[in-house]
């Protein structure tokens, strides 16, 4: 068994490393825990700058409407842009639905996140022209 003396640890190159003591080498492994706990706190944070759980809701709630509208196979329209315009344009084309209802529709699945109106937009919108 090695003396704690001896006891090293490797770099991204599986370089070893010499550490002195077994003190040097907790605060070696305290600061890269600190550093790691740091990253996933930083990403975290980027996520939720990133992600809107409600708009990305709305479009969600709009491809189930789409979907009803249509009553065809909407799959992979949360990931394929040509596509959910090609369906927004079947849409477009039947005459039994009101233009409030393809707007409404549209505005729901708006490729941009920030363009998308929230739940509440969406609500005032629907009892207003009720």
């Amino acid at each position: 068994m090695r003396a704690a003396s001896e006891i090293g640890t490797t770099n991204d190159n599986d370089e070893e490393i010499e550490v002195d003591s077994f003190d040097q080498f907790k605060v070696l492994i305290a600061v890269n825990l600190n550093f790691i706990f740091f990253l996933f706190y930083l990403s975290i944070i980027q996520f939720k700058l990133l992600f809107n759980k409600n708009k990305s809701d709305v479009f969600s709630f709009g491809l189930t409407i789409l979907n009803a509208a249509l009553l065809e196979d909407i799959s992979g329209l949360n990931s394929n842009i040509e596509k959910l315009n090609r369906f927004l344009t079947k849409l477009d084309k039947l005459e039994h639905y009101s233009d409030f209802f393809k707007k409404l529709v549209r505005s729901m699945l708006s490729w941009d996140e920030a363009s998308r109106p929230p739940f509440s937009v969406i609500y005032e919108t629907v009892t207003e022209n009720a």
